[in-house]
């Protein structure tokens, strides 16, 4: 049995639940923190000096294919740390595309899901001859 916070009308309720979804508990952490730490740093940011194109935290001009590119940059340097070696990761869309979000979300988010492909490719081809497969 797994225990889990959930947010309702009356506040956070702890929640028994014998099986667990993974899009639901992601999505469910994803509300107890914007519930929760999102107010305040959205607060603490509206009172810093201003950034360009940025409201608070919120980026009026988010470009996710850059964010993506810093987030893996920063998640195949890790790799190399750890393995000494990491596969090529190609982003496909528009580069100038933009949208208002926060970019250290998207970024938090796209790392982790591109760490997780590095590890997972990393210890496939570990003892393989082949070099392993850019990630897409």
């Amino acid at each position: 049995m797994v225990l889990l916070l959930k947010i309702c009308p009356r506040g956070i309720m702890l929640v028994a639940a014998a099986f667990i979804n993974a899009p639901a508990v992601f999505h469910l952490i994803l509300c107890v923190a914007a519930a929760i730490l999102y107010p305040a740093g959205q607060h603490i940011a509206l009172h810093e000096p201003p950034k360009p194109s940025h409201i608070g935290l919120i980026c009026t001009k988010c470009s996710p294919w850059q964010v993506a590119q810093d987030a893996i940059n920063d998640a195949r340097s890790i790799c190399m740390r750890e393995y000494g070696s990491a596969p090529d990761v190609s982003i496909y869309g528009d580069p100038s595309f933009t949208f208002a979000y926060v970019p250290s979300h998207l970024h938090h988010m796209i790392f982790e899901l591109v760490k997780n492909s590095l590890r997972a490719v990393q210890d496939r081809f570990e003892d393989a001859d082949d070099e392993p497969p850019p990630i897409r």
